[in-house]
């Protein structure tokens, strides 16, 4: 959303005080100078494998130190820079570790003190190995890792996908899985049907983000009888928008209705008129989802006054939950 909203800024300052806009064209295709943004193609992960059993912060483990004699010390947490404290020995540093490697470490710094300890470590609580599952979800939030768990395993955990809200579906193009920073190479809409090469195994602390489908909309705003975002449909028009949205206001101008649309790089702003189309002397004009259409008060309307209406709407909030919320409380 805050991309959107600076790049509608941005139209401002190239196009503010122009008097006119090229009529909107019948079909978006029709224009020439306007091509649909296409998502990269995600290659999915070839020979992905579940990462062996580490220790992680948040997880609680036993330590069993055995030498003349046998002491199990309990309930030790390993803290959020990966150490667990050990009475005599001190700090030692377990996070990343495998229990084996645990072991060995642990033993090293114990027999500093007793050249015949033994060490054996068992994870009692699984606590820090976590994911985080946000966005399009019944309960997002953050979820315990399953072994093996997969990314279709923790959309499951978290209810599952949010098919409706308020009639926002999810985006799945933009939706994905960040981990150490970077995306991996993966489509859940495919990982959430079973698509082993997409439907990745996950690691503690990755980030599972379903987009609220803010994008499968169309927004009709402006001087109408209820502004609002619509679920988008093909074969969409411009007629059906305006008038689900309440039609256009006393105060609106039939002859100036603004359509912006496009990729984020490139927005283009059309000018159609309503009554021409149903006078019979112009087209109606086929929708694409992410429109925003647009119903000025006055001829001379320009990009700057579409701003100042939109950009309060896309600065509500990162999700297009927030973004449909924000425009329905203009019915009540």
């Amino acid at each position: 959303m805050a991309q959107r909203l600076i790049a509608l800024t941005l139209l401002v300052s190239m196009v503010s005080g122009c008097a006119s806009f090229p009529l909107a064209p019948a079909y978006p295709l029709d224009d020439p100078g306007f091509s649909e943004a296409t998502a990269e193609p995600r290659p999915g992960m070839p020979g992905d494998a579940p990462e062996g059993l580490r220790l992680y912060p948040g997880d609680v483990v036993t330590v069993e130190l055995a030498s003349t004699q046998t002491q199990a010390l309990t309930g030790l947490t390993v803290d959020g820079a990966g150490r667990i404290h050990l009475p005599l020995v001190g700090d030692v540093v377990v996070g990343g570790l495998s229990l084996l490697d645990a072991e060995a470490a642990i033993k090293t710094e114990a027999q500093r003190f007793d050249r015949l300890v033994q060490v054996a470590v068992t994870l009692t609580a699984a606590a820090g190995h976590r994911v985080s599952v946000l966005g399009a979800v019944m309960t997002p939030g953050s979820i315990v890792l399953p072994p093996a768990g997969r990314i279709a395993d923790v959309i499951a955990l978290a209810g599952g996908p949010r098919s409706a809200v308020g009639d926002v579906g999810v985006d799945w193009e933009s939706s994905r899985v960040v981990r150490a920073g970077q995306s991996l190479p993966v489509d859940l809409r495919k990982a959430v049907a079973g698509d082993a090469l997409h439907n990745a195994y996950l690691r503690p602390g990755d980030h599972v983000y379903l987009a609220y489908g803010h994008d499968s909309l169309v927004s009709v705003l402006g001087a109408v009888g209820g502004p609002r975002a619509l679920p988008f449909h093909q074969g969409m028009r411009l007629t059906e928008a305006l008038a689900v949205s309440g039609g256009i206001t006393g105060e609106g101008d039939k002859s100036d209705v603004r359509v912006i649309r496009g990729p984020l790089s490139a927005p283009r702003v059309y000018m159609a008129s309503l009554r021409d189309v149903v006078g019979g002397n112009s087209h109606d004009v086929a929708l694409l989802p992410g429109d925003v259409v647009y119903v000025t008060e006055h001829w001379l309307g320009d990009v700057a006054e579409i701003v100042a209406i939109v950009a309060p709407l896309l600065s509500v909030g990162l999700s297009g939950g927030a973004f449909y919320f924000s425009i329905r409380a203009l019915d009540r």
